[in-house]
């Protein structure tokens, strides 16, 4: 996954990405579960500093020591 990748999942996330860019990234997000796990770990963090709780079932704390 190339940074230009990242940025676009990332903006998505945060609700920044245009309507056509967010409809081409959901269907590929779809075919690919790296870029799902990293959007997936994208929203757990918005979550942690909104101070929300994260359900147990999330896998954050599985991809966060999967990265160290």
């Amino acid at each position: 996954m190339n940074s230009e990748l990242r940025e676009q999942i990332s903006a998505f996330v945060d609700g920044e990405l245009d309507s056509n860019e967010a409809e081409l990234l959901v269907r590929r997000l779809g075919r690919d579960d790296e870029l799902r796990g990293y959007a997936g770990t994208l929203m757990d963090v918005g979550r942690i500093m909104r101070g929300e709780r994260l359900s147990a079932d999330s896998g954050f704390v599985d991809r966060v020591r999967a990265g160290l």
